[in-house]
């Protein structure tokens, strides 16, 4: 039996997001999208979609990061990629996808959310172009849905490096039902 709902974009990208360069700490991709206290009930669920831009330097590009947290970058984190060997060519302007799906399945101080993704870095990427979120593992988290909260989806590169870094370009959020 359907749910009788429909989808709604929440929010979307106007403009570039801000560069993430030179950095080796957690930093916010995109905007935060904060939801309303009781917001989530049993069966919403979300839909994330980014794609952007990075750059790495050569030789020792290291690795890169990403996750999901409910409650902003010191949050609750939903889902960790790998740390993500980059590509020792350097890498100019490539393309990247991150995709999320993250279902409600209890609500309260102690709700639960489900949250798996993807991120596809293409040749930007050593080896596994595609990685998941959660790398492994994927489980419900324990949150509290009583409160309001932010949604991050954060990237992290383990150099600092001028020419190590991130743009996302496009943000799309959405309610499906």
């Amino acid at each position: 039996m359907s749910l009788q709902s429909w989808t709604e974009v929440l929010w979307t990208s106007i403009a570039d997001a801000t560069t993430i360069a030179s950095s080796t700490s957690e930093t916010i991709l995109v905007p935060d999208y904060t939801f309303a206290a009781s917001y989530m009930y049993p069966g919403r669920t979300l839909r994330a979609t980014i794609h952007g831009k990075f750059g790495t330097v050569v030789t020792t590009p290291g690795n890169l990061t990403f996750q999901v947290r409910w409650g902003g970058v010191g949050g609750t984190s939903l889902g960790t990629s790998i740390a993500i060997p980059l590509n020792t060519t350097a890498q100019t302007n490539d393309s990247f996808e991150l995709s999320s799906i993250i279902v409600c399945r209890s609500v309260g101080t102690s709700g639960s959310l489900l949250q798996q993704g993807r991120i596809d870095l293409g040749g930007g990427a050593a080896t596994n172009i595609v990685n998941f979120i959660p790398a492994t593992g994927a489980a419900a988290t324990t949150v509290d849905t009583t409160t309001s909260k932010a949604l991050s989806f954060t990237a992290q590169f383990s150099i600092s490096n001028a020419a190590n870094t991130i743009t996302a370009l496009q943000y799309v959020l959405e309610s499906l039902n």
